[in-house]
């Protein structure tokens, strides 16, 4: 088991006494925090293996980053929608922290993207939610602010408009 690999919240199994809890994280001895029933259980990575979960089967690979070309089938070369049920339907009972890190790689992609294809402009959707993608989209939007000209917030703060800063 590659302990590097995993994410707060994956389940194990402790092979000595077979009980199954929650990766919590490393200690500052470097052992395996695991939660079980409430209790924090350290333990070495050799008395660790995967625990079966009830979860999709997308969960328990790795979920590679998303590629432009495969971000939605009937999608607008300028526009992207973040939603998971459009963007990866398959991804949409992941759990809450590997659907923002696809999220945020397919908005970053395709703001390159677009910068590559010298496109005057997009539109991400972000929906309105919670406020945690909108907040990840702004901050890609700062970071590539040397590109964009622009900005405009649509469809009641869901989505936003970029204009970029096209090289003559």
């Amino acid at each position: 088991m590659i302990i590097s690999e995993l994410w707060i919240g994956d389940l194990l199994k402790l092979k000595r006494s077979g009980r199954i809890g929650k990766f919590a994280g490393i200690s500052s001895e470097q052992k395996i925090k695991v939660k079980v029933d409430g209790k924090i259980i350290l333990t070495t990575p050799g008395n660790l293996e995967h625990a079966p979960d009830n979860h999709s089967e997308t969960e328990s690979k790795f979920i590679p980053r998303p590629s432009i070309s495969k971000q939605t089938p009937n999608s607008i070369d300028n526009v992207i929608d973040l939603h998971m049920d459009v963007l990866n339907p398959s991804m949409v009972h992941a759990r809450p922290e590997r659907i923002i890190d696809y999220q945020v790689n397919a908005a970053e992609n395709f703001i390159k993207s677009a910068i590559e294809k010298q496109l005057p402009k997009i539109e991400i959707i972000h929906g309105k939610g919670a406020g945690v993608l909108k907040m990840e989209v702004e901050h890609l939007i700062h970071l590539y602010s040397d590109h964009i000209k622009a900005q405009f917030p649509l469809n009641k703060g869901g989505s936003v408009e970029l204009w970029f800063s096209i090289p003559r």
